[in-house]
């Protein structure tokens, strides 16, 4: 496996940020069996997801993804963005630059994990809205992995807070608050060394301007599972012990998406916190993912044959 990195300069975010491509070395250019777009969430960084990466080019498949404005190495105020738009537009400046780097008409995937699968599935609603005028159907992804999906971002947030939120959100966009979600209602210590492993990259904040959007567009979620049809393959993995993005969340929205049972999957991951690739379960989860993976290519690939 080869993996780059480069800061370039993005039209859609008007600055510089951090890009990350993983290639397979044991096949020719022409014999790569497509790309993987990987979304990280809020607060995190691409970093945090190099396992899924890995285990995606292991199967034959280019990864590659950036860190969001204001995360990781990407330029930008911590946690700042004006909105979802923005990050939306990034997926799309994404699949363009994956695609220049895949075989011509070979299949994509989507992983996105947390607060990226929210932003995510907002973009492929959006996409579904457009028609024959998409960029990126929803039916052109073979398969789509959603790591402990942010569905509700209005959980725990009174009417009072979320309206004032909103207002201010329109003065002082930028100003920063606290989510709350630290290294320990993450992922568990260290079995040896009994401590938490911080990353300095990692933090824990988000802009007004940033948080009323995802609050504003929770009651689109169902509309986002419309999004979803044949020959798109999903997987959805859901610790049971998630306090930061609930089970009954995830569960319920994967009963709405009017999928073939075959066609999509929910993993429940026992004892597992909001992070599960820092969780000791990561390999034997990885090792799942990646005969799915399998699968989900070659009946996409079936179906889309069927359909001409």
């Amino acid at each position: 496996m080869d993996e780059s990195s480069d800061h370039y300069h993005s039209t859609s975010a008007g600055g510089k940020l951090y890009r990350r491509v993983f290639t397979p070395l044991d096949c020719a250019p022409a014999e790569r069996r497509g790309g993987v777009l990987l979304v990280h969430g809020l607060g995190d960084h691409l970093g945090c997801h190099e396992k899924a990466a890995r285990m995606f080019c292991r199967r034959g498949m280019v990864a590659a993804g950036l860190d969001w404005p204001g995360h990781g190495h990407s330029d930008g105020k911590r946690g700042h963005s004006f909105g979802l738009d923005p990050l939306m537009e990034l997926i799309t400046e994404s699949l363009a630059d994956l695609r220049e780097r895949i075989p011509a008409g070979s299949p994509i995937g989507l992983y996105a994990h947390s607060a990226g699968a929210f932003v995510l599935l907002q973009y492929l609603r959006d996409q579904a809205l457009k028609g024959e005028k998409a960029i990126n159907p929803p039916s052109s992804f073979s398969f789509v992995w959603l790591s402990s999906p942010l569905l509700r971002p209005d959980y725990g947030q009174g009417l009072v807070k979320r309206k004032v939120g909103e207002w201010l959100s329109k003065i002082v966009p930028s100003l920063l608050f606290d989510t709350g979600v630290c290294s320990d209602r993450c992922y568990p210590p260290d079995p040896e060394s009994g401590l938490l492993k911080e990353d300095p990259l990692k933090h824990h904040k988000v802009s007004l301007a940033l948080g009323s959007d995802f609050i504003k567009r929770s009651h689109r979620l169902n509309d986002c599972a419309l999004a979803f049809e044949q020959p798109t393959h999903l997987f959805i993995s859901q610790g049971d012990v998630d306090q930061i993005c609930p089970m009954e969340f995830s569960r319920e929205f994967f009963e709405v998406i009017d999928l073939p049972s075959a066609d999509k999957i929910y993993r429940v991951l026992p004892g597992v916190l909001h992070e599960p690739l820092n969780d000791p379960i990561a390999d034997a989860l990885l090792a799942e993912l990646s005969e799915w993976v399998d699968q989900a290519l070659i009946a996409s690939a079936g179906e889309r044959t069927k359909r001409g």
